[in-house]
């Protein structure tokens, strides 16, 4: 009894529209809105090195400032060349070249440091940037050149010192998180708590006073903890598959996850399975009507999501500053910060105490569950 009741609990969610839309469409749907308003963040990230380039200077004095002042600027701090430079023997070469495939062309005339570009994007203003800020330092060095070599060495010196009064601290050798790395997070986490709709739905239409199919559930020969336990596991398959999907979807499109895929995963089955277990819990508690139940279960989702980050940035931080015990508890944050430590870190201590915190709630849901469900005795079915 307990496959076969497994199997017609997976095909009942399945044929579920609700649940389909709130594990797999919404989030879908929130993600392409959520890339399509950052995607020029990540664009122009993406855009900051190895921009490629044509350069021809047959003037000597450009050809050596440039030519030096071109490899001081060709290397960034993520160690990637910021220009991807082919050195051509004509201007028409040059000229040639200066199609989709490359972005500029520097070219020297008159003495002077010229620019054609292929476009008006953010590669091309980072181009145009080089040659004003060329220009300036040319500038500079002309007018200090009646006052003595150690005046030049004083500017250079100073045009070129990286001063800074904060020290950079690598926390790992995983990749940089971005500004917008966390609304996608809590996206996945939302996902998995929307979970706790199934769980209620379940839960009730396993309680013979609030439905027809509880009833008849009840009259029959299937013991109820094998009832519980074969469908929760059907639907937490299923609900996990569903956002494995729309993570899958979220990669497709070009959100950067890391590379930790199997660890992420396995945090998207453990978030479903505490949200399935929370809708299971609040199904559980009392004789409240089907309709409070289910707001108590928005209520909790929402609240968890919006404490976490996911309406407003700021409020995970503020949340850990004032009151850090909240977001110990809050199943959204655990499993943001378990993607984030997964995206960062190089050890797994971090994300290792998340997913423990994320099975205890399990555990805790679960139980409580069973309790204020057992033993329920009807007058009359």
């Amino acid at each position: 009894m307990f496959w076969h009741n497994f199997k017609y609990t997976f095909l009942i969610t399945l044929r579920s529209k609700d649940q389909i839309f709130w594990s797999l469409i919404f989030t879908v749907i929130l993600g392409t809105l959520f890339y399509s308003t950052f995607g020029n963040a990540y664009e122009f990230e993406q855009l900051q090195s190895n921009i490629p380039v044509v350069v021809y200077l047959d003037d000597e004095a450009v050809q050596k400032n440039f030519g030096d002042m071109i490899e001081d600027i060709s290397i960034v701090e993520s160690g990637e060349k910021l220009l991807a430079v082919t050195y051509v023997d004509s201007f028409e070469e040059g000229k040639e070249l200066l199609v989709d495939d490359t972005i500029g062309f520097f070219y020297s005339e008159d003495g002077m440091l010229k620019l054609m570009v292929n476009g008006n994007g953010i590669q091309e203003s980072i181009l145009s940037t080089i040659v004003a800020n060329y220009h300036q330092i040319v500038t500079i060095m002309t007018d200090l050149s009646s006052k003595g070599p150690e005046a030049q060495m004083a500017a250079i010196e100073k045009l070129f010192s990286e001063a800074s009064n904060n020290e950079g601290i690598s926390l790992g050798k995983k990749a940089n998180m971005d500004a917008y790395s966390d609304y996608f997070f809590n996206l996945i986490a939302m996902s998995c708590l929307f979970a706790s709709f199934a769980g209620v739905a379940f839960t009730i239409n396993n309680q013979a006073n609030l439905s027809t199919i509880g009833a008849r559930k009840n009259v029959s020969n299937t013991g109820g903890l094998t009832q519980l336990i074969s469908g929760l596991s059907a639907i937490w398959i299923l609900l996990s598959a569903m956002t494995c999907i729309a993570f899958g979807y979220l990669l497709l499109i070009g959100v950067n996850f890391g590379d930790e895929i199997p660890r992420i995963i396995l945090t998207i089955f453990v978030g479903n399975m505490v949200g399935l277990t929370s809708g299971f819990f609040i199904g559980s508690i009392g004789k409240l009507s089907e309709g409070v139940k289910e707001a108590i279960a928005v209520a909790y989702s929402l609240i968890s999501c919006f404490m976490s980050g996911l309406m407003l940035q700021m409020m995970k931080p503020m949340i850990h500053m004032y009151c850090p015990i909240l977001e110990k508890i809050n199943p959204a944050a655990r499993l943001c910060d378990a993607l984030y430590s997964l995206k960062v870190y190089e050890t797994y201590d971090r994300f290792n105490e998340n997913i423990i915190t994320l099975l205890v709630m399990t555990v805790i849901f679960t139980l409580g569950g069973f309790l204020l469900g057992r033993r329920k005795q009807y007058a009359s079915i």
